[in-house]
């Protein structure tokens, strides 16, 4: 009989929920924050790769470009 009462107590308890639900949301959230990441990689690589370029050329003393030539788009 006590047994059946600590389940009953257990099912019917809600405490728990609000833990459940904060878990999903954070999951959702650093998810989110994953794909955009991953979707923003590209973009960041090439400006990378073309501001190293005009470093590059700068240190060796070559004729480098204008800055605002380091922000055009492909």
């Amino acid at each position: 009989m006590q047994q059946e009462n600590r389940t009953i107590r257990f099912i019917q308890n809600e405490s728990g929920a609000v833990t459940v639900d904060w878990i999903v949301l954070t999951a959702v959230i650093v998810g989110l924050g994953v794909a955009v990441t991953s979707m923003m990689g590209g973009g960041t690589k090439s400006l990378t790769s073309r501001i190293n370029e005009q470093l590059a050329t700068a240190a060796s003393g070559g004729d480098s470009l204008p800055a605002t030539t380091i922000y055009r788009s492909n």
